[in-house]
Parts: structure tokens; C-alpha cells; sequence
């Protein structure tokens, strides 16, 4: 469900009188009782020329930062606190779920927890290793962060692991949860999919996931939040 603060709110009653404002006008364009003419319309047109320059020249600039902070940040926006060093088997089959499954199952965790080590999803475990496939495992997150804020730059607390659903070269290390042919869970997204990481949608992935981060930015709405996850 979509949540709209106050100060949403007030933008969004903003933005849509500044539309119809706009959209009106150009309705009037060609309006004798509005006193416009074609002469208004050629003006309007001639103006516009220079500012699809102007942007066009935003658009190219905005790109290369986004380039740049693919460069930099590429993958590094994942990281999550976790109550183990590595991750771990279901107890169930991911890619044919029973339709009562639970996922995070409490006990099934606390099972885990008390000897993760025969539990590990991979019995060769190297945090750099690449996956070729997604396993039927996951790795759980501490659940005393229920904010969702990125680990890497900030440290974890004692006993708990940072750690990402993807490897080292942005393959997924989990598969979907499907239930009779249907996924109806997604936990390689589930540590990104929270309100102070935008649900995932900011990363520096790719080149609209970084868009989206500038974009962000220079319109200074939430850069603190994106800057203290970098």
C-alpha cells in the first residue's frame, strides 16, 4: 500500500495544479475568446527549441554520473546484517513449495542458529565465490534492524555478518519461493525491499537504478538517506 505523508501530500496537490496550469494553456493556444493567436503559439514553439537543448545537456550529464556510480558502486548496495556468517538451507524446497510453507520461519531459524555450520547451503562457503545457480537457502537478517539500513560502510553489531543475496558479480544466490508453478515470494529481494532502501529501486546496478539515484539527488528529497547507505 502506498503511504503519502503530509508534506507528500501538499507536493502532489502542487504538481497537479501546476499540470492542469500548464495543460490549460496550451488548450488556449489557438482560443479566439482567449486572445491568443498563432503568433503566441510560433513564440511558445521558438522558446521551446533552446530548452530541449538545455535538457538534452541534463540528460548527458545526468548519465555520466550514473555511469560513475556504477563504477564505484556497482553491487555494494545489498549488504544487510545477518545472524549467520554464511547462508543456509530451507526447510523446504524453494522451487516447489508446499502452500502452508512459512518463510522466515522462527523456529526453523533458531534450529539453524544453534549449529549453522550443518546447515550451510554451500559446504565450500567463500564469500567471493561465484554462483553459478540460485540454491534453495537463505540468509537471515538480524531481526533488530527494522529499519532496513545497508551494512559495508557501517558495521554490524556483534555476532551478526554483512552480507548480500547476490555474489560477487550480481548473480543471485537464491531462488524465488514458487508455489504450484507460481512464485509468490521473492528472497533475493527481500533485504532490499524495504521504505529507507526506495524498495530497492536505487542502486547503482545498472543505468536506471542509477538515474533514479541522481535524480533523487539533485532534487535534494532523501539524498541524506541514499548518502548515508553509500
Amino acid at each position: 500500500m502506498l503511504v503519502i505523508d503530509s508534506q507528500g501530500f501538499g507536493l502532489l496537490i502542487m504538481l497537479t495544479v501546476l499540470i492542469n496550469t500548464f495543460a490549460m494553456s496550451f488548450a488556449n493556444y489557438n482560443d479566439p475568446a482567449a486572445g491568443t493567436s498563432d503568433a503566441d503559439t510560433d513564440a511558445y514553439t521558438i522558446d521551446m527549441v533552446p530548452l530541449a537543448n538545455v535538457a538534452i545537456l541534463l540528460c548527458f550529464c545526468y548519465t555520466v554520473f550514473a555511469i560513475l556510480g556504477m563504477g564505484i558502486w556497482s553491487g555494494l548496495l545489498h549488504g544487510r546484517c545477518r545472524l549467520t556468517e554464511f547462508p543456509v538451507r530451507l526447510n523446504f524446497s524453494a522451487a516447489d513449495a508446499p502452500w502452508n510453507h512459512a518463510y522466515p520461519d522462527d523456529n526453523w531459524v533458531q534450529t539453524v542458529l544453534t549449529n549453522p555450520e550443518r546447515f550451510k547451503c554451500h559446504d565450500s562457503w567463500d564469500v567471493d565465490s561465484v554462483w553459478s545457480s540460485p540454491q534453495s537457502c537463505f540468509w537471515p537478517l538480524d531481526p533488530t534492524d527494522t529499519v532496513g539500513q545497508l551494512c559495508g560502510a557501517r558495521s554490524c553489531p556483534i555476532g551478526t555478518t554483512c552480507g548480500s543475496n547476490y555474489d560477487r558479480k550480481g548473480n543471485p544466490r537464491f531462488q524465488d519461493i514458487t508455489v504450484n508453478g507460481k512464485v509468490v515470494f521473492s528472497i533475493t529481494t527481500e533485504a532490499d525491499f524495504t521504505a529507507n532502501l526506495n524498495f530497492g529501486l536505487t542502486s547503482f546496478d545498472d543505468v536506471g537504478s542509477s538515474l533514479v539515484i541522481v535524480l533523487q539527488t539533485v532534487t535534494a528529497s532523501g539524498w541524506m538517506a541514499l548518502a548515508g547507505n553509500v
